[in-house]
């Protein structure tokens, strides 16, 4: 008896240094096209994001986030100048570009690959008393020639861990965990 009160012990005290950490649905994938040379990347622009959430500035906050982070490794056109050259050609709907046109909008930027992706969550979710930050997002790279992703990642975090569900110790914000997780994705880029 002795013996089993003091694994449990043990046990959860593992759990509660561990951060026990939740995870929804949403899992992280990467997908590398293993065939691609991606030293020949040497200037980007991102398009912008597609917002699946409830709050109406996610997506270009992932946007902004990736563009201040990328631009330690590779060059990145500011998303102002995407933009207007978006405006000029008259896209306004990302899944409506053909091939000819991500063509054409590399010719004009002069740039090597677009970067674009979805945001999935962007907020608090509430868990028992607390609320507890969670972001998911996918990242895609995506060549102009042929149009197909050559480089993809999907991140999903939480701050909510046994010490922060059972006493508020460890939660970050919003903002501050995006800016960890686009770090991650990026890092999976830079380091091909």
């Amino acid at each position: 008896m002795r013996k089993a009160i003091g694994l449990l012990l043990i046990f959860l005290t593992g759990l509660l240094f561990s951060g026990c950490a939740y995870r929804a649905p949403i899992s992280d994938t990467v997908f590398i096209n293993k065939d691609y040379d991606f030293s020949n990347i040497k200037r980007v622009a991102i398009l912008p994001f597609e917002n699946l959430t409830e709050d109406r500035s996610a997506g270009e906050i992932i946007r902004f986030m990736v563009y201040n982070e990328i631009q330690k490794f590779v060059e990145a056109i500011p998303p102002g100048d995407v933009e207007k050259i978006l405006k000029q050609k008259n896209i306004t709907k990302l899944s409506e570009i053909s091939r000819e046109d991500l063509k054409g909008l590399a010719k004009t930027l002069q740039v090597d690959a677009f970067i674009t992706g979805y945001v999935y969550k962007y907020g608090e979710a509430r868990t028992g008393s607390l609320s507890i930050p969670e972001v998911a997002f996918s990242l895609n790279i995506i060549e102009p020639e042929e149009g197909s992703i050559i480089f993809s990642v999907t991140k999903f975090e939480t701050s909510d861990s046994f010490l922060a569900r059972h006493f508020g110790v460890g939660i970050t914000t919003v903002n501050k965990l995006a800016l960890k997780i686009v770090r991650e994705a990026l890092n999976e880029f830079k380091n091909l």
